[in-house]
């Protein structure tokens, strides 16, 4: 059985992955299985997609990293909104070092590169889990004030 991963990599900003199985039985190849990868669903996302249609202005600027996405919630239900900041990588079509800052901790994400990253509805330690990319999970640790992962992404 031979296994072709799809991970969308290079220039796109959507995020999809699928793996599609072939077999050989000596004579031919037939296909053998195909997998679709879901998104977990989130409450509140910035996506690599939100930065479609700056194309041309990250061009005449050399691909720099100078168009940035944000997003306001309150994680820990304090009644204050941490603040998500995302730059985005036009090269690969990702986000690139996307923080948190929290006004009471500073910076508490030192986030992976990663075309996705959400807020899910359950939560740890009373403040909700993140989500990167399709189902990497990430908690508040209490100790060192920063979200860590969980699970790790889904990529081979």
């Amino acid at each position: 059985t031979l296994t072709s991963t799809n991970n969308n990599d290079g220039r796109n900003t959507s995020l999809v992955r699928s793996d599609i199985s072939y077999k050989f039985d000596g004579k031919k190849v037939d296909l053998f299985n195909t997998k679709k990868y879901t998104q977990i669903p989130a409450l509140a996302e910035l996506n690599a997609s939100d930065f479609n249609g700056f194309e041309n202005s990250f061009r005449k600027e050399n691909y720099r990293i100078n168009k940035v996405i944000n997003l306001k919630f309150d994680l820990d239900s304090d009644g204050k909104n941490e603040e998500f900041y995302c730059p985005f990588w036009e090269r690969w079509g990702l986000l690139n070092g996307c923080s948190i800052i929290s006004e009471k901790y500073g910076n508490i994400l030192k986030a992976p590169q990663c075309k996705r990253l959400g807020v899910l509805s359950e939560k740890k330690n009373g403040w909700h889990i993140l989500v990167v990319d399709f189902n990497e999970r990430w908690f508040f640790d209490l100790q060192s004030n920063q979200y860590q992962p969980i699970t790790k992404r889904t990529k081979k």
